[in-house]
C-alpha cells in the first residue's frame, strides 16, 4: 500500500475540540467535565500504542478503515491485539496496521496469527472476540516509533467495576471512514475517547433488551 500516514487528530467525546494545520494536531479542549483530564492523559500515554486498522483487496485496492488494535509486549514479544471479527476478514482482504505519521500502513503478513474460536452462531455470541498477531521483526520496524506496552502497564488489580473510572480510546469507523485521501494517497487518523464510571442500569438494559449474552 503506497498510502502514507499523514496526521493525527484527537476527538474527545466529552469536550469540544478544534484541530487545524498539518502534522500532529494539538486541539484546544474546553474542560466541561473533570473527567476530561483523564481523557487527555490517556491520549498522551496510549496513542502510540492504540493504532487504526485498514483493509483492501485486489478488486478494491483503496484502503478502508475498519477498526483499532492495541500493541502489547508480553515477555519481550511484540503482539498486536485486535477483535477476532476484524482478523476474520483476512480470508477476503489484506489487513494493515497504521504506524505513526510519516510511515506507511504495514500489512498483516508473516509472523503468527491466532483468533478466538468462532462459534456457529457467529461473533455476536463471542464474549471475547479477541485475536492477535505476532509480527515479524521487519513489520515492527516499519510501524515506526510506536509503543508496545509491556507487563508493567497492565494492572493486576481486579476489583469490582462498579464506580471505577474507565477511559475508552480508539479509532471508530464513523470518524475515520472519510479520513483517507485517495488523491494525495494519505491517511489522517482520528482518535476518539471518553471517560466514564461504570454504573449498573438494569431497568435501561431491560428496556433496550440487552442481556449481556451477546457481544
Amino acid at each position: 500500500m503506497l498510502y502514507t500516514i499523514h496526521r493525527c487528530a484527537m476527538i474527545p467525546l466529552l469536550s469540544e475540540t478544534h484541530a487545524s494545520g498539518a502534522g500532529i494536531a494539538m486541539p484546544k479542549i474546553e474542560s466541561l467535565d473533570p473527567r476530561d483530564r483523564f481523557t487527555r492523559q490517556a491520549e498522551r500515554e496510549f496513542r502510540a500504542s492504540v493504532r487504526p486498522v485498514y483493509r483492501n483487496s485486489e478488486s478494491n485496492p483503496r484502503p478502508e478503515h475498519i477498526g483499532s488494535c492495541l500493541l502489547l509486549k508480553i515477555d519481550g514479544v511484540p503482539i498486536v491485539v485486535t477483535a477476532a471479527h476484524i482478523m476474520d476478514q483476512r480470508t477476503e482482504y489484506t489487513l494493515y496496521i497504521a504506524g505513526l505519521p510519516g510511515t506507511r500502513p504495514v500489512p498483516v503478513l508473516g509472523g503468527v496469527t491466532a483468533s478466538a474460536l468462532k462459534r456457529e452462531e457467529g461473533r455476536t455470541s463471542d464474549h471475547f472476540d479477541t485475536a492477535m498477531w505476532i509480527p515479524p521483526d521487519q513489520a515492527v520496524k516499519r510501524l515506526g516509533a510506536v509503543t508496545f506496552l509491556n507487563n508493567s502497564r497492565i494492572s493486576p488489580i481486579r476489583k469490582p467495576s462498579s464506580g471505577r473510572l474507565y477511559t475508552a480510546l480508539g479509532y471508530p469507523v464513523s470518524r475515520n471512514k472519510k479520513a483517507v485521501d485517495h488523491v494525495a494517497c494519505s491517511i489522517s487518523t482520528r482518535v476518539s475517547m471518553y471517560a466514564a464510571h461504570v454504573d449498573g442500569m438494569p431497568e435501561l438494559a431491560s428496556k433496550l433488551r440487552v442481556t449481556g449474552c451477546d457481544h
